[in-house]
């Protein structure tokens, strides 16, 4: 009975001592291969309520999400004005573009095509 467990105690330790911590998937390896980040542009600093949170997040407060006709994605923050995300770069848009406030707490758009960001101060159209 001792010699089962010595055996079972062997493989065990195998097991785990021959990993080499590769993935190993049927993908090609390119499917694998992370994407780059993306191009962030901001033409402003913003005040962060907590000046060490992650930086590499849109915002440490996302208050909301839009998906737009044309795929991009907006996040409405708490602070940092709205953000887009069109794939490739993520877009700051805050008061220095023409935005009445920095706090966005919904986002639609209408059948023209604009968006509509609803803030503390009101709502703002963006076209």
């Amino acid at each position: 009975m001792m010699s089962l467990y010595k055996i079972l105690l062997l493989s065990l330790l195998a097991t785990f001592c021959s990993c080499t911590g590769k993935v190993h998937t049927n993908l090609p390896d390119e499917a694998v291969a992370s994407k780059a980040s993306p191009e962030v542009i901001r033409n402003y600093k913003a005040v962060e309520i907590y000046p060490d949170y992650d930086t590499t997040l849109v915002s440490q407060y996302v208050r909301s999400i839009f998906q737009d006709s044309k795929g991009n994605l907006w996040f409405g923050t708490l602070g940092e004005g709205v953000v887009r995300y069109d794939h490739a770069t993520l877009q700051y848009f805050g008061k220095p573009e023409g935005l009445t406030a920095n706090s966005i707490q919904a986002i639609a758009e209408d059948k023209q095509g604009n968006l509509w960001f609803g803030t503390d101060l009101g709502a703002f159209k963006y076209d």
